[in-house]
């Protein structure tokens, strides 16, 4: 995503395009990107892409889920969100098109999504005659599903050691786990820790990350005495990839005799 859009790209579905809350975002895991593939018969890619959505909604993740365990018979579209790079920010750009300023959870349904060259809105199944996929036998983790078999040139096949071995967390997909389920420095360090003892990470992932992880923000603040206040605010939008806008925000005071509070609030 480039600095100057409108909105960031974790808002929204890299399968359905659709805006999400922080509390529906999930990481975008290998045995997601296998499941897609299954689905869809194409790769889940453009993962190293800043232009593209790198997280999925828990509706999505849900029914992947369900459909390869065969508690869903399909997903409610043949054909995914389609992704290329935008050509500028005028009219080819997803997320400066789209205005999610006071959309929640609860109101989101009322957001209209354009339909671009560079961010194609899903394809409803009931408008092609695409046959809906069946899923596959196989066993990831704790669920059973059955044992994958058949030709191994069919455009769905999987060899079955790939799929049947562990799945390792990357250091950017065990951040996001801590950032979800909102842990603090220590419990984020106990739950690498006991993942690494289970093999559950890659080679590269650093337990000790978390003892630092405010490091890089850190530099942007400035402590006088008991007070503490940033003293670069663009640096800060910066680093977060966040665009600074300060009509966005209003500053709050609560005062009485004994004290006084301030603090910055998102209209």
């Amino acid at each position: 995503m480039h600095r100057n859009c409108r909105t960031h790209h974790y808002n929204f579905c890299y399968v359905c395009g659709l805006f999400c809350v922080k509390s529906q975002r999930r990481p975008v895991t290998n045995q997601l990107k296998n499941t897609y593939k299954l689905y869809f018969e194409c790769p889940l890619g453009d993962q190293d892409k800043s232009w593209a959505p790198h997280v999925i909604c828990t509706s999505c993740s849900s029914g992947l889920r369900d459909w390869l365990n065969k508690r869903k018979v399909s997903m409610p579209f043949a054909i995914p969100m389609v992704w290329r790079e935008q050509k500028n920010h005028l009219d080819d750009c997803y997320f400066c098109l789209i205005d999610i300023t006071g959309f929640s959870a609860k109101n989101k349904h009322a957001l209209v999504y354009p339909d671009l060259d560079s961010a194609r809105r899903p394809i409803p199944d009931n408008s092609l005659s695409i046959p809906i996929p069946k899923p596959q036998q196989i066993k990831i983790g704790s669920d059973m599903v059955e044992d994958v078999h058949g030709d191994s040139t069919h455009a769905n096949y999987v060899p079955e050691d790939e799929l049947l071995e562990p799945q390792t967390f990357t250091q950017g997909e065990l951040n996001d786990l801590v950032r979800d389920l909102d842990l603090s420095k220590d419990k984020a360090e106990l739950l690498a820790s006991r993942l690494k003892q289970k093999n559950l990470l890659d080679k590269d992932v650093l337990v000790s990350h978390y003892r630092k992880r405010n490091f890089d923000l850190a530099r942007y603040y400035t402590t006088d005495g008991p007070l503490c206040y940033c003293n670069d605010i663009e640096g800060l939008y910066a680093n977060l990839l966040q665009e600074h806008s300060s009509s966005d925000w209003r500053l709050f005071i609560d005062s009485s005799k004994r004290s006084s509070k301030a603090v910055l609030l998102h209209n």
